[in-house]
C-alpha cells in the first residue's frame, strides 16, 4: 500500500514523469516510485505499468515490479511502484575519467544492454527509446552477477502479436518516438519502427559512451 512508504528525494525525470526513493515504514527496504508530472496527464506511465507486468518472471533484464495505483490525497495521476537500481548507464559514464568507458568497460556493459534487448524483443517488444539513462545497473559492474536493466517502456510497441511478427511497412508513416540525439534515421524520417531502430540506436548509446560524444551532439535543431 502506498501509505507505508516514505517519499524520498527526487532520483530522476523524463518529459512525463518524475522518480523517487522510498523506504519502507520500519525497515531499509528501499524502492523507487514512477508518478506523472503533475498538471500532465499522458497514458505513457500506463503503458509501462502494463508491459512490465506483463514481463514480469518471463524476462531476466526487467526491473522488479512491486505494484501501481492512483496518487492518494487527491492528487490525480497514477503510480508504479518497482525494484531500486544503483545507477543508470549515462550517470555511469559520466562519473568516469574523461567522462567516457574504456572500451573494455564499453565492450563488457554493451554486450548486457544487447542482450537486454534481445530478451525484450523475443517477449514481442520493441523499446523504441534507447538512450543511456534507460539502462540501468543495479550491480557493481566488476562483481561476477553483473546484469543490465533495460527500463522505461512508456514508448515501447508489441511488435508480435498472437505469434506472428508485425514488420514495418516499406512506407509507413508514423509520429516520432524516442530521444532526437539516439533515434535512428527511421525515426528522424517519421517511419514505422521495428528492432532494426532499437539496434541502431544501441550503437549510438555505445559510441557516445565510449567516444565521449557523438558527431551531431551539438546539433541543436531536432530535424
Amino acid at each position: 500500500r502506498p501509505q507505508e512508504w516514505v517519499v524520498g528525494k527526487c532520483i530522476g525525470q523524463g518529459t512525463f514523469s518524475e522518480i523517487y526513493k522510498v523506504t519502507l515504514k520500519g525497515s531499509e527496504k528501499t524502492a523507487a516510485v514512477k508518478v506523472e508530472k503533475r498538471g500532465i496527464h499522458h497514458e505513457v506511465l500506463n503503458k509501462e505499468i502494463s508491459v512490465l507486468k506483463d514481463m514480469q518472471e518471463r524476462a531476466d533484464y526487467v526491473c522488479e515490479y512491486y505494484g501501481c495505483g492512483k496518487l492518494p490525497n487527491g492528487l490525480s495521476g497514477s503510480f508504479l511502484l518497482m525494484e531500486l537500481c544503483r545507477i543508470n548507464v549515462s550517470e555511469y559514464r559520466k562519473s568516469q575519467p574523461k567522462q567516457r568507458l574504456t572500451q573494455y568497460e564499453g565492450g563488457f556493459l554493451g554486450l548486457e544492454m544487447l542482450r537486454a534487448l534481445r530478451a525484450v524483443h523475443e517477449l514481442g517488444y520493441i523499446h523504441r527509446d534507447i538512450k543511456p539513462s534507460n539502462f540501468m545497473i543495479p550491480s557493481d559492474p566488476l562483481d561476477g552477477k553483473f546484469r543490465c536493466y533495460i527500463v522505461d517502456f512508456g514508448l515501447s510497441k508489441k511488435h508480435i502479436v498472437d505469434g506472428k511478427v508485425n514488420h514495418p511497412r516499406k512506407n509507413g508513416e508514423a509520429n516520432f518516438r524516442g530521444t532526437s540525439l539516439y533515434a535512428s534515421v527511421h525515426a528522424h524520417q517519421y517511419k514505422e519502427l521495428g528492432r532494426r531502430d532499437d539496434l541502431w540506436s544501441l550503437l549510438f548509446v555505445l559510441t557516445d559512451c565510449i567516444n565521449g560524444g557523438l558527431p551531431w551532439r551539438p546539433i541543436k535543431d531536432d530535424r
